[in-house]
């Protein structure tokens, strides 16, 4: 817009995750975020309640803060039919919100156009394999096309498609690993001390 070059610095994620191997994890999802109509997460039910049909075990945990308090009553009734594999853990404390990213295997994020998404970056650092919408800066963050989608029909399909492929789980696990470092809070510094001695210097 103003025709100057950039350098983008992406912000840190500062939690450290335990280490749980993977077949020790459950088979479920882990959406967070301020709970808002513009987080579409009637729409993450609905991909995951369509999984449900073919992998029984998956399940969701909703974590963050209602901000919308008739979008929270919508989707508490929501939750109220489904209680068996739908979860609102609310506005949970650092620990346990450690806990429940260290102890599943997915995550799963549902806003359009989100400009960045720490808790995308938190999801993955975590271990995770998350998809996200393919808008925004989010995509940045997977950088990977079997990890972002266009709509519910379009998740479902990607994400079956990498349950039940035990080594492609492997290698988007890999590759989100490598994604995290550019997460990190060294990275984080380093970048900003760079950019600081490029100012400096002109």
């Amino acid at each position: 817009i103003f025709g100057l070059e950039t350098i983008t610095v992406y912000p840190p994620v500062l939690a450290k995750y335990p280490y749980v191997p993977w077949e020790k994890r459950e088979d479920g999802f882990i959406c967070m975020g301020r709970i808002v109509p513009e987080k579409q997460i009637e729409r993450i039910i609905e991909i995951i309640r369509k999984l449900r049909s073919a992998f029984p075990k998956i399940h969701l945990h909703i974590l963050g803060k209602i901000g919308d308090r008739a979008y929270g009553n919508y989707l508490k009734a929501l939750i109220s039919e489904n209680k068996n594999w739908l979860f609102l853990e609310g506005n949970v404390n650092w620990e346990q919100k450690t806990e429940l990213l260290s102890k599943h295997k997915y995550g799963i994020h549902g806003k359009e156009n989100e400009p960045f998404g720490i808790v995308i970056a938190e999801m993955a650092s975590a271990g995770c394999l998350v998809w996200v919408p393919n808008s925004g800066g989010q995509v940045e963050i997977v950088n990977h096309q079997l990890l972002t989608y266009a709509n519910a029909a379009e998740a479902v399909i990607k994400i079956r498609i990498v349950i039940q492929d035990p080594k492609l789980q492997e290698k988007l696990k890999d590759h989100l690993k490598k994604q995290s470092k550019l997460f990190s809070v060294g990275k984080f510094k380093s970048d900003i001390r760079r950019v600081v001695c490029q100012a400096l210097a002109q």
